[in-house]
């Protein structure tokens, strides 16, 4: 399970111990826009939840 936030408090408040944790960094943005976002970022995210990473920071 991967859980997806954009919390900047998540991280502190419930570690992932069983799950990973996605942190998207992006600030406040539209649907259309975090799909674009997300996008562009995707093939670093699937690389590091491959390589098993258990928190990762997307900027």
């Amino acid at each position: 399970m991967t859980l997806v936030t954009k919390d900047d408090d998540f991280l502190l408040r419930h570690p992932p111990v069983q799950s990973r944790l996605l942190w998207l960094r992006c600030g406040n943005i539209s649907n259309r826009g975090l799909r674009l976002w997300l996008d562009a970022r995707w093939p670093m995210i699937a690389e590091r939840l491959d390589q098993g990473d258990r928190v990762i920071e997307v900027r």
